[in-house]
């Protein structure tokens, strides 16, 4: 890439592009490069180097989020960070040399951290606000679960634990309510009053009053062989685990 002759502001270096990609991930690194391109007189790759560093920066965050081991998350913005630095010396390494042989000045290490970091709290607060979002549509989604089969699974909270879980687990693989076919997703809750347990019906169950009378007989057969005899209210929830009727025990 060649650089203009007239005098230009500070470029960064591969290595302060480095620091700001370790601390705020790729897109840190591509606004340096693009800030790089727009002192170089390069406008429209400077766009182009956003562009690519935001594609980035999501690919990376839903590799992490599948992936999902904080050991692996730690190496993948490491790879990241050093994938970008090497990418700026590819393309910027030559125009910064030059640069720094025609006298120029090198830009500040401290403004490039603070790019890192302001990206840093743009991915953090990101990250925030798809949590709060998904728990808010799904509030089982980051429960602790103990899993029949694929699909078939008893999420717990509160003062539930994975032994009432299990239990639980073990008597509706008893009574086929878990019998393999179809996913089945189940929230075991405990408080002073007894237990809570949602599960995701059809709606069709939950207008049904024969279905409904099936159920209430199923909560005392849960208190009385699952649930040590605790008062068990079941929920008959929709896909997003809203409430739609409540059937309870009275053992």
């Amino acid at each position: 890439m060649q650089a203009d002759a007239r005098p230009i502001d500070g470029l960064y270096s591969p290595r302060q592009i480095l620091l700001a990609s370790v601390l705020g991930g790729p897109l840190a690194g591509a606004v340096l490069m693009a800030l790089n391109y727009r002192r170089l007189g390069r406008r429209a790759v400077a766009c182009q180097a956003v562009l690519l560093g935001g594609t980035a920066l999501v690919a990376l965050l839903a590799l992490g989020f599948v992936l999902r081991a904080s050991a692996t998350g730690t190496g993948l913005g490491v790879g990241a960070a050093c994938g970008t630095s090497y990418i700026a010396e590819r393309v910027q390494g030559t125009a910064y040399k030059e640069h720094i042989k025609r006298g120029g000045r090198r830009a500040s290490s401290w403004r490039a951290a603070g790019v890192g970091l302001c990206s840093m709290a743009i991915v953090v607060a990101g990250i925030l606000a798809c949590v709060l979002s998904v728990q808010a549509l799904h509030p089982d989604w980051m429960e602790p679960k103990v899993a029949i089969r694929p699909g078939e699974e008893v999420y717990f909270t509160g003062d539930a634990t994975e032994d009432d879980a299990r239990r639980l687990a073990r008597f509706l693989t008893q009574e086929g309510v878990f019998d393999g076919r179809g996913r089945k997703t189940v929230l075991l809750a405990k408080g002073d009053r007894g237990y809570t347990v949602s599960l995701v019906v059809p709606q069709k169950v939950w207008e049904d009053d024969n279905a409904v009378l099936g159920l209430e007989t199923l909560a005392v057969r849960i208190s009385n062989f699952a649930l040590d005899h605790r008062t068990v209210e079941i929920r008959l929830c929709d896909s997003s685990m809203t409430t739609k009727r409540v059937v309870r025990s009275s053992p």
